[in-house]
């Protein structure tokens, strides 16, 4: 009787029933077909509020200087420098990009162009926003906020308030009990470093123009920006390699296929032709 190992190579289909040898077109079989480029799409918003036209009527009329444009639509990423630049290819150039600077546009044009569209992600359990805040709070302004727990408590009152607008215009979701329920899906297959949420929270609440209606959806599409760009790091100057691929694979496809390099982002700001 044949040994496990030689019935289990008898009976795998690489291998000869009657020698046991190894078929030629095991060997010479051609190899899987790359895995083809993620693809995106963008649901545009339908909002007619005059507020939200005129910032996205804004955006779509950028003449970005020919440089950004091309780079960033023909490139063919190199590899990564830092945590904030990498070195993409365009034509016969190696360019020099600050991708912290480019995704954080990217997000914050996403978070306006899927105005009161954009898909949301539940939370389970949902976090108390007051404790995210004070736990921002406590590690990263302790020596400028006299009371932190009556700070974070204002703010946590302050964004429950505008639960109701932030969920339907945002998909940020922060329920009557002051509780963060949902995140928005920006793009699809990625979501934000949960560590930066405390931050935000504390952002939105306290850096946003509440008062007029287009610098307030300005202001939350900013802040947006500001958490999603943000990457897992090993320290201040290196990608995990988690977040080295999320860059890789998610990040740069997504600015070559939806970015719309702006005006004032200069090319000596986020690119550099060496």
């Amino acid at each position: 009787f044949a040994s496990r190992g030689g019935r289990e190579a008898l009976s795998n289909p690489q291998f000869c029933e009657e020698c046991g040898a190894v078929k030629a077109d095991a060997v010479l079989a051609p190899p899987a077909p790359p895995l083809k480029p993620r693809r995106y799409a963008v649901v545009e918003t339908e909002c007619q509020y005059d507020s939200v036209r005129e910032l996205l009527a804004e955006l779509r009329a950028r003449r970005p200087q020919v440089t950004s444009a091309q780079a960033l639509r023909t490139h063919v990423f190199v590899g990564i420098v830092d945590a904030h630049r990498s070195l993409i290819q365009h034509g016969t150039k190696l360019t020099m990009v600050t991708h912290s600077l480019l995704s954080r546009e990217l997000f914050y044009q996403l978070a306006l162009r899927q105005f009161a569209t954009t898909p949301r992600v539940e939370l389970d359990p949902p976090y108390p926003v007051s404790d995210l805040i004070k736990a921002h709070l406590a590690a990263c302004e302790a020596d400028v906020i006299a009371d932190p727990a009556a700070a974070a408590t204002d703010a946590a009152a302050a964004l429950t308030s505008k639960g109701a607008m932030l969920l339907e215009y945002f998909s940020l979701g922060i329920d009557d009990g002051g509780r963060l329920t949902h995140l928005p899906l920006l793009l699809s297959g990625y979501m934000p470093q949960l560590a930066g949420v405390p931050g935000f929270l504390w952002r939105l609440a306290t850096e946003t123009e509440w008062r007029y209606e287009r610098q307030c959806f300005d202001d939350v599409a900013r802040h947006l920006g500001t958490l999603y760009c943000q990457l897992p790091t090993a320290d201040e100057e290196t990608l995990t390699p988690e977040g080295a691929e999320t860059l890789k694979s998610v990040i740069f496809p997504a600015l070559k296929q939806l970015f719309l390099p702006p005006e004032k982002l200069p090319d000596g700001e986020c690119l550099d032709t060496l």
